[in-house]
């Protein structure tokens, strides 16, 4: 293997990739070193003011679309980042504009690619073909928009202040039911697997099939929603549907047993405080949640049980706040969440792999973007700031390569 086929290909990774590291396949050498364990030291990588996101801007959601931009939701409006540069999202049209650069609560990416941006004045469309925004017509003004879902025939779905409402072609709302209905608590709406639209409100699940009512489930007797409001809500890989509420009880329904369990994180987290503000799943073995002041959780469903994998226990100090709020797993395995008074971070295996390595103090903070192993059973590691390094069979540091002099990139 040759050096310069080793930093053209770096250039060429760096040239063309849109994030951090771009990581397709790791060969390692059996004495070499392996990915990190759970209970290994995790590093992070944090993006705030220098790179152009204010530190007390509190970021709710981080959503990446098949261009692999992520998008990034605020209380005060919406962001994207190119792997770049952070750009706020801005529109000519002002009533466009005004939702842009208000509350976001959720991103959505629909089947034909748009990236759907619900907000507190009303829902926007990204359309990608296009690459501009459009306005979702509502029958009122300022209708403060929950979540955002989609059905297998391409509906779009809206859980509203104000209902229930699905979107046609032309990007009218229509409402499907009144908030009423829902004794005006605030719902939010997902669909299965079975392409079954649900319902979920501060105590009760609607299950429908063809706008058809085909279950009502109570999960709590608790009739005050003041006291029992939902926070997350979301549908793991398994068919389970988790709804998280205001007073950190965590409720898990499985549609083909009809059986909801219940789960206080207050006592798993051990946080008088604890809330469940995200709801993650994108594999079969794992859901993840982001707990206010408890950080980030998941479930294993092989142990059936909940274990920590940022918290304040695990990581100590290495970051600012446990107040974590976005949270996403990218497609290059990237985890990035929002952390009050921090940015955005992100951490990876290539990010704390970069620790394990025998390099000097200025190096620690660098990502790995290829690994490959020679004939020779030397390790060939290419990063993004610290040049090509080279590595023999017990992992010792022969040699790094620059790009050019005085850039190691």
């Amino acid at each position: 293997m040759r050096v310069l086929f080793l930093q053209n290909l770096l250039f060429k990774l760096k040239s063309t990739y849109l994030f951090l590291v771009g990581i397709v396949l790791f060969c390692f050498v059996s004495n070499g070193f392996a990915q990190r364990g759970t209970e290994s030291p995790i590093h992070f990588k944090f993006f705030g003011s220098k790179e152009g996101i204010k530190s007390d801007r509190r970021i709710k959601l981080v959503q990446q679309d098949q261009f692999g931009l992520l998008w990034i939701g605020c209380t005060d409006g919406l962001m994207k980042f190119d792997g770049q540069e952070f750009i706020e999202c801005k529109n000519i049209d002002a009533k466009i504009n005004q939702l842009l650069h208000s509350n976001i609560n959720d991103l959505f990416n629909d089947s034909h690619g748009n990236l759907w941006v619900a907000t507190q004045l009303g829902t926007v469309v990204y359309l990608q073909v296009e690459g501009k925004f459009k306005l979702v017509d509502f029958p009122i003004n300022a209708v403060y928009t929950i979540n955002i879902t989609e059905q297998a025939n391409g509906t779009i779905w809206l859980a509203t202040m104000e209902g229930i409402f699905s979107v046609d072609k032309n990007f009218k709302a229509n409402i499907f039911f009144d908030n009423a209905k829902f004794h005006n608590t605030i719902p939010s709406v997902h669909v299965n697997k079975m392409n079954h639209l649900f319902v979920v409100t501060h105590n009760k699940l609607y299950e429908y099939n063809d706008n058809n009512l085909l279950n009502t489930i109570q999960f709590t007797n608790d009739l005050k929603a003041e006291d029992n409001l939902p926070t997350a809500s979301a549908f793991d890989q398994m068919g389970n549907l988790w709804m998280g509420k205001i007073n950190g009880l965590l409720y898990r329904y499985s549609p083909g047993e009809k059986k909801v369990q219940c789960f206080d994180f207050k006592k798993i987290g051990a946080n008088p405080s604890a809330i469940v503000d995200r709801i993650f799943s994108n594999k079969k073995d794992r859901t993840w949640f982001a707990i206010n002041e408890s950080g980030i959780w998941y479930f294993d469903y092989e142990k059936s049980e909940f274990q920590s994998y940022i918290s304040p226990e695990k990581t100590g100090k290495k970051l600012p706040s446990y107040k974590l709020t976005a949270f996403l797993i990218d497609k290059e395995n990237n985890y990035w969440f929002g952390a009050n008074n921090a940015g955005l971070v992100m951490t990876n295996d290539n990010l704390n792999l970069i620790h394990a390595l025998p390099l000097a103090p200025e190096y620690q903070n660098t990502i790995v973007s290829a690994v490959c192993v020679d004939y020779q059973k030397r390790v060939w590691v290419g990063t993004d700031g610290g040049g090509v390094l080279l590595f023999d069979e017990q992992m010792r540091l022969l040699q790094q390569y620059n790009y050019r002099d005085n850039d190691p990139s």
